[in-house]
């Protein structure tokens, strides 16, 4: 999963480096296919997807924990979209997934706050 994850990232900073909405949405049309890509960019740019999550809250102290999340990005998509509430249990999850994935911790931390800026709009 990392693997794909980093390709996602990738994905993610040609985007918010590419100007011109029509040279982005190009970008997302090509990788269509992609399944993981699509799933984040869904996620990030959802509106009715509510997290419960801040840069504030994720940076708060709690104890790590061993989870199923800990390989794939999209159980704790999921997970998130039926526990919004931002508890201590969830900070943990998601803090523990994001320190596991190294580089990426930024890049998941900026997807489970939906605070990733990218230069584009759910339309």
């Amino acid at each position: 999963m990392y693997k794909e994850l980093k390709e996602v990232k990738i994905l993610f900073d040609k985007i918010a480096n590419t100007s011109g909405k029509n040279d982005k949405i190009k970008i997302i049309k090509q990788n269509k296919d992609n399944e993981l890509f699509i799933e984040c960019l869904k996620f990030l740019l959802d509106s009715d997807i509510v997290t419960g999550l801040s840069k504030k809250k994720i940076n708060k102290e709690v104890p790590i924990v061993k989870t199923i999340f800990n390989k794939d990005i999209t159980l704790i998509f999921d997970y998130l979209k039926e526990h919004n509430t931002g508890t201590d249990v969830d900070i943990s999850y998601v803090k523990t997934f994001c320190q596991q994935q190294g580089e990426l911790e930024e890049f998941c931390k900026g997807l489970f706050t939906k605070s990733l800026k990218i230069g584009i709009d759910v339309k």
